[in-house]
């Protein structure tokens, strides 16, 4: 009984020491919500194109992680920072809310031009250098529409804009003014695009 009794008491002594090796002394992730910028005081114009938005997705690096691209290639993942909502369907929700500001209404109808669009960057370009240097976040897409006569355009389209105070910062603000500045030039292409010899 006694070898019994130290064997229970060397195993729970194992156990609790695997059980603190286990714990992570991590802190919990936090998060950034990109942020609309101010609503526009003036109508929004009458629509002039319309078209069926379709997919809108990204490299399975761009989901949730807030992403630091440094130098030409390097790429790391925040250890601390996530994004609320994935890049891609942020973006989506960014083309669906700035359609109507850019005279492009959104139909769901198969003889309609299609739009679709792939997010390739998302996220900080930690600027090496100095400490004066500010970081900037960078978003950049590959957008293609099929138009109604089969014929396809593919265009990439970027924006990119300095933030301050850290992280977040101005991050969320600086984050939803980027984002809605990519629609917008997107939905600047498709109009062209889709305007009789537009392609």
């Amino acid at each position: 009984m006694r070898h019994l009794h130290l064997t229970a008491i060397m195993l729970g002594g194992l156990f609790s020491l695997c059980s603190c090796g286990l714990r992570s002394d991590a802190p919990p992730p936090r998060f950034i919500q990109p942020q609309l910028p101010p609503e526009a005081t003036i109508a929004a114009p009458v629509a002039d194109t319309t078209i069926r938005l379709g997919t809108v997705d990204s490299d399975e690096l761009l989901r949730l992680d807030l992403i630091h691209y440094a130098g030409s290639a390097e790429v790391l993942r925040d250890p601390l920072w996530r994004w609320t909502t994935p890049p891609a369907q942020a973006l989506r929700q960014r083309l669906q809310l700035s359609a109507i500001e850019h005279a492009v209404a959104l139909r769901d109808r198969a003889d309609l031009p299609l739009v679709t669009a792939t997010v390739l960057r998302c996220g900080v370009v930690d600027v090496a250098g100095t400490s004066g240097n500010t970081p900037e976040f960078t978003v950049q897409i590959l957008l293609h529409c099929r138009l109604a006569d089969g014929t396809e355009q593919t265009r990439i389209v970027a924006a990119q804009a300095p933030f301050t105070g850290g992280l977040p910062g101005t991050l969320p603000q600086v984050a939803g003014t980027v984002m809605t500045t990519v629609s917008g030039d997107a939905w600047a292409l498709v109009r062209a695009w889709c305007k009789p010899g537009g392609g």
